[in-house]
Parts: structure tokens; C-alpha cells; sequence
């Protein structure tokens, strides 16, 4: 499905993300409640809005190019407008794709329509959204005044971005690798959260926040309702990217000290290239730390494959690699409480960290049967014992989800993880076919 970013106010800024190249940029909300329902008119939009561009200006030391326009809209209007981009600016085959290696991974259900989920935890969820194509802001007609000043920091940061570094073009270069991607991302929403924080404690009262604080709970319980990577990334895209531009590793310090706009400005220039780097920011500020990825390539024999086709290679890095190394069924009891308590939560783990870098390698026939095949190296081999240990305990939960997926027979499946070398850990999994024909196969593209 589409990128989509979004954050909401309190101090908390959270979000969720499935993979794809479309870039809309949202900022929710806690719902309103009914006797502050909003009367916005167009003309106050409008004048709101230039007070606050006037500020992100001075935030930010730099100028827009012109105003941004901005409009009123619907979330119905916003879900229409969203799926409408997904299948523009995504290839229904990549989104497929991306589904199916979720699914094999057992991170959503064999059953879960990803798209389909993700719209409905945004439509719970937006304020508003700032569209890179038309350049156009667009606020929710429900939104309450404070609230809505908030989101128009955020948004406003955005388009100020968008302006000066054309967010859209760098997401689209680095869209087929979702590590990369979700890094970038993490500089887009770091920077948005950070002007927001820095307005917020400029302009907001003390009871205002505690009012939005208090709004927060009923929000932060729609997303628990979805699985955790659909949130978790770009709730760390938000939190841990405004960490990353503070040069900090704790989140509740990025959200006090804001990244210097001299440090924005080269995040946007030169991005990261790794969740990994956001997750440490010594790996990508410090020169004698910074730790670029390994690039992980598997080498394929097309001769080999016959009727199989590579549908998709990708990258899954430290961030997701840390939520599929929790067992599924301790995943899915992070709720609410989590959620609302971000500034505390881990983003990685033992496991994940001392990730050197991976490739997912997905193949598959026109029958429906599936291969995907892991490969991750790691910094020491005490890392890749580490993420050894707690893959080995994942993947025999992968095997029922597998047996969905091959319509129910277990036959047809196959799990298997091995190290590669001393620093190489592999993950094969596959469904679909004759359990001895996915082995061959798999063989066979190792060399053995």
C-alpha cells in the first residue's frame, strides 16, 4: 500500500506504515469531541495558515518559495484520495508482493488485505495531510482549533521541506528498498516533528496540552487493534527520527532539544540509508562510528528456476527485524498502553542489533506456490548467534501460516534456517508445492 506518515498531537507523536513508493504526509488527530466540533471556513483556513507558514519560517531559517495552498476535506474524501494514489504511483505487482512476504513472515494474518487495514486505521486516525503532487494542504473539517495549529506546524514543515529538497523525488529513488525508505522517512517526519515541537511550546498553553493529552487514549487504541508492523516503523519514523536530527538515541530528549537546521538541511541532502542509523545516530553523525549497510545481493541461476519467476528483492533492515524477532503471540499483546507510552518504547532489540545488513528473495509461479529466502549479515558472530537464537524460536510459529497459505497442506511447506558463514545467518521459507520440489529448488539457488 501506500506511504503514508501521520502523527498526532500531545507530545506523542506516533504512526504506522505499509510499504510502497507513494509519499502522502498526514498528521491525526485525537477525535473531537462533539460540542467542539469545528466550523473552519476557507477564509480562516487560509489565515490561520499564513500566520503559521510566517512562523516555520523563522523556525527554520528559511523562506517557502510561495504559499501553500490549502483546503478543507473529509477523511472519507482522504481514503478515496489515498487508495486513488496507492494505484497510481505503486505497481499492483510490488504491493502483492510485499503482502505476500509479510504473510510468509507471519507479521499480518494469512487472511489480512494490508491495504484494506491500513486505510482503516488512517481513516481512525487523520487530521490532515499535505499531498507532494498538487503541493496542497489539506485540514479535516472536524478538527478543532488548537488541534488544527498543531497539525498545520507539522504539515507546514512538510511542504517547506518539500520545497527545498523535493521529498518526493528522493522517496521514489529509494521506494524498492524499505529500510532505506523507512530511514528517509524518518528524516521527513523527524524534521516535521521537530518545528511542530518547537511551535507547539512557543504557542500552546499548558491546559491545552493536557487536554490533548488526555484525548490521546481512544486514538492509541485503534491502532493496538492493528498488527505491529503497521504501526511500530513510522511511530518511529516520528519519535526516533526527531532523536536521529537531535543527535540523541532517547526519544524523550529529541523531543525536548530539536535537531539545528544546519543538521536538517543535511539529513535531507545526504540521507541515512538504514533504519540502523536511526536507531543509532552515532553510526551516521559520528564519522569514526558511522556504519554504512552491507550490500547483501543473492546471486540467482535463472536456468535453474523454470517455471519460478523473482518476484521482489528487499530490504527489511534492523527496525523490522527487531519486531519479527518477538514471538507473534507476545506481538500482538502490545496494546494500547505501549502505544500511548512511545517515548519509552524499545525499537530494536539483542537480536537485531549488530545488523550489517540483508536481501529478502522472493520467488513465485503462476500457481500461487512461494519461496522466500532470507539472507542477513551481521557485524560479530556473537550478533548473528543472537539473531539465530531468537529466528530459531519464530519460526516453527511460521509453519501454521504457511499451511493457510498452501490451503491447508502442510506438505507443501517448508521452514528452515542455517547459517551462512560465520557471520551469515539464512531463513527459507516456502509454500505451495511439493515440500522435496521447494527444497531442490531452494538447493539449487544456493548452490548446493
Amino acid at each position: 500500500g501506500a506511504v503514508v506518515l501521520w502523527g498526532c498531537g500531545g507530545g506523542a507523536v506516533q504512526g504506522s506504515e505499509s510499504s510502497g513508493s507513494d509519499s502522502t504526509y498526514t498528521a491525526s488527530i485525537p477525535p473531537a469531541p462533539q460540542d467542539s466540533a469545528s466550523t473552519w471556513t476557507q477564509e480562516e483556513l487560509e489565515r490561520v495558515s499564513l500566520e503559521i507558514q510566517g512562523d516555520v519560517e523563522k523556525l527554520r531559517g528559511a523562506q517557502f518559495q510561495g504559499a501553500v495552498p490549502v483546503r478543507l476535506s473529509s477523511k472519507e474524501q482522504f481514503v478515496t484520495y489515498a487508495l486513488e494514489r496507492t494505484e497510481r504511483m505503486e505497481p499492483k505487482s510490488k504491493r502483492a508482493a510485499d503482502e505476500t512476504i509479510q504473510r510468509m513472515l507471519g507479521l499480518i494474518p494469512p487472511d489480512m488485505d494490508l491495504l484494506t487495514e491500513t486505510m482503516r486505521m488512517l481513516q481512525d486516525q487523520v487530521g490532515g495531510f499535505y499531498d507532494p503532487t498538487t503541493k496542497t494542504f489539506y485540514l479535516m473539517d472536524n478538527c478543532p482549533e488548537g488541534l488544527a495549529k498543531i497539525v498545520l506546524a507539522h504539515e507546514l514543515g512538510h511542504a517547506l521541506d518539500d520545497q527545498l529538497y523535493d521529498i518526493d523525488g528522493t522517496l521514489k529513488q529509494v521506494a524498492e528498498r524499505s529500510d532505506m525508505a523507512l530511514a528517509y522517512q524518518s528524516v521527513v517526519e523527524g524534521s516535521g516533528t521537530a518545528v511542530m515541537a518547537r511551535w507547539t511550546k512557543e504557542h500552546m498553553k499548558p491546559m491545552e496540552l493536557l487536554r490533548m493529552s488526555s484525548m490521546e487514549a481512544e486514538q492509541t487504541a485503534s491502532m493496538a487493534r492493528s498488527p505491529m508492523i503497521l504501526w511500530k516503523p513510522l511511530m518511529s519514523a516520528y519519535l526516533k527520527g526527531a532523536a536521529f536530527l537531535a543527535r540523541t538515541d532517547n526519544v524523550m530528549r529529541g523531543q525536548m532539544a530539536s535537531g539545528t537546521n544546519a543538521d536538517i538541511e543535511q539529513a535531507f541532502r545526504f540521507p541515512p540509508k538504514s533504519s540502523e542509523q536511526i536507531l543509532h545516530p552515532a553510526k551516521y553523525w559520528d564519522k569514526d562510528s558511522r556504519d554504512e549497510p552491507v550490500a547483501v545481493q543473492q546471486s540467482v541461476n535463472e536456468a535453474v528456476l523454470g517455471d519460478w519467476k523473482v518476484l521482489r528483492r528487499d530490504v527489511m533492515g534492523e527496525l523490522a527485524l527487531a519486531i519479527w524477532c518477538i514471538v507473534p503471540a507476545q506481538r500482538s499483546t502490545v496494546g494500547g498502553k505501549d502505544i500511548a507510552n512511545a517515548v519509552g518504547m524499545d525499537y530494536t532489540s539483542p537480536a537485531a542489533e549488530g545488523w550489517g545488513g540483508d536481501e529478502i528473495l522472493l520467488l513465485g509461479t503462476e500457481q500461487g506456490a512461494r519461496i522466500l529466502r532470507w539472507v542477513s549479515a551481521w557485524d560479530t558472530a556473537r550478533d548473528a548467534a543472537e539473531f539465530f537464537g531468537a529466528a530459531s524460536m519464530v519460526l516453527p510459529t511460521l509453519e501454521e501460516p504457511l499451511t493457510t497459505l498452501a490451503g491447508g497442506k502442510s506438505s507443501q511447506t517448508v521452514t528452515s534456517i542455517r547459517y551462512g558463514g560465520e557471520l551469515e545467518v539464512i531463513i527459507e521459507l516456502g509454500y505451495g508445492a511439493r515440500g522435496s520440489e521447494l527444497k531442490k529448488l531452494l538447493g539449487e539457488i544456493a548452490g548446493r
